[in-house]
This record gives structure tokens, sequence and C-alpha cells, in this order.
């Protein structure tokens, strides 16, 4: 491989083709990176995500774990690595992982709310609640947003009412926004049908993103409130997106399962 630049010069060319979804440009150019500064630990991290990007969770896993060894306050290197462990299936080292890198950065919004995605799916409602008031608490409204419906469902598994607090949080956080709507949803101010309406994006692929999170969090209200049937078919719309790279996919595979449907 002809390198040419400086190692510096190739990451910012390869984070342009990551951004532009030209991932094998995007892999060389890091490459070309490593070749030039082999303990460059910013283009193991970009070439983590691109390999992450393509399926390749552990040439991911090789090179975040590369980035770590050489930068191990990487708060960023630890959270991919948590990724692509969720990504396989294992658990409990991603939600270590995760943890590290909250501990690495403490207001790591992130981290915080996939750790408590991840803690909620396995039986331990009440400490995902404590990561997603952290969310609502550091991270900027997108997230907030998302942190009020996980934070809400949290209460509901653990058996208790979250709706009073969920009446009271809402206010601090702008709902105009997606997926606002289905926040109102939640609080009854809004149908279902309004929230998918709320869905008019030209784009195809952000259209189907927000689909899928449209019904999974739709199936969550309606497992909430008894509908059984209605839910296992809002899970199986959130699948039919084929956005396999939101959580809410594996997510829906999950309640299908808990409810000992098909997914």
């Amino acid at each position: 491989m002809r390198v040419t630049g400086t190692p510096l010069v190739h990451v910012k060319r390869g984070q342009a083709y990551e951004n532009e979804g030209l991932l094998d440009r995007a892999l060389e150019e890091y490459t070309q990176a490593i070749l030039l500064e082999p303990n460059f630990a910013e283009a193991y991290l970009g070439r983590g995500w691109v390999h992450h990007a393509k399926g390749s969770r552990r040439l991911a896993i090789k090179n975040f774990s590369q980035a770590i060894r050489l930068k191990p306050r990487n708060p960023e290197a630890f959270f991919g690595r948590a990724w692509a462990y969720e990504q396989l299936g294992q658990v409990d080292l991603a939600i270590k992982e995760y943890g590290q890198a909250i501990r690495l950065k403490d207001d790591y919004a992130d981290a915080y709310l996939s750790r408590g995605i991840l803690r909620f799916y396995h039986d331990r409602p009440e400490a995902a609640a404590a990561d997603f008031a952290v969310v609502l608490d550091k991270a900027p409204d997108e997230l907030r947003r998302y942190a009020l419906l996980w934070l809400f469902l949290s209460r509901a598994r653990s058996g208790g009412d979250g709706f009073s607090e969920l009446s009271v949080l809402a206010e601090t956080v702008s709902l105009t926004p997606w997926p606002g709507i289905i926040v109102t949803h939640y609080l009854g101010k809004s149908d279902a049908e309004q929230v998918l309406a709320a869905i008019t994006d030209e784009d195809r692929k952000t259209r189907l993103e927000k689909e899928s999170v449209a019904y999974f969090f739709l199936g969550q209200y309606d497992l909430l409130h008894g509908d059984r049937k209605r839910a296992a078919e809002q899970f199986r719309k959130t699948l039919a997106t084929g956005v396999r790279g939101y959580r809410q996919y594996g997510a829906a595979e999950k309640e299908l399962r808990r409810m000992g449907e098909t997914p």
C-alpha cells in the first residue's frame, strides 16, 4: 500500500470517508496512518469503528483493544469495545466496559444510556433506572427524550408507577423534536396514529430508523396496557424495518421471546 501524507491527515481522511459511508476507503486511510505511525491510538480507534460498521465485531474489538493499550485513559475506545461486545451478546463484558468508559468520563451520557438498556434487559431495572436518571441530569435534550421513555419503562418493570415522575420530568425537556411525540403518547396526550404521522422524513433511511423507534415504544405501551397481541404486532413491525443498528431491533426480539412469541 502506498503511504503518503502524515498520520493525522490519513485519520482525517478516514473520518471523512466514514461519514460518507465509504467504509473501504476509510479503512485504507486508517491503515495508512498506522503504517506511518504504529502507535497512533486514534487510527486504531477509527479502524475499530469501521470494522464494526462492516459487521466484523472481533476485528473491531482487536482494534479498540490496541487503542486502549496505546492510550489507556481513552473512554471512547472502551465505549467502542463495549458496543462490540454487546453486539456479540457478551453482556457482562459490555456492562463492564461501559462502566470503565464512565469511570474515565463521568458525564458520558451515551455510556450511561447504553449500560442502562443492558441492565434493563437483564433483570436489573432499578440499576437501569439509576443510569437513565444520570442521562436526564447530564445529557443534551435529544438523549434526554429517550432517557425519559426508558426511565418510565424501568419504573414499570420494577412494579412501580412512573407516570407522576414522567409528568414532572417531561416538563424539563422539549418534546417538540423526535421522539418527544412518543413521550406525549405515554402521557395520554397523543395517540399511536399521531406518533406515526409525526414521521415525515423524505429520506428512507431516516424514516425507517424513526419507525423502528416508534413501533418499539408503541409495543411497550401496548404491553403495559395489557394488549399483548397488539404489542407483539408492534415489535414485529420494529423488526420489519430492518434497522439492526438500533437497539430497538434487538430489544424487540427480546420482548417477543419473553412473551413466548417467535421473532
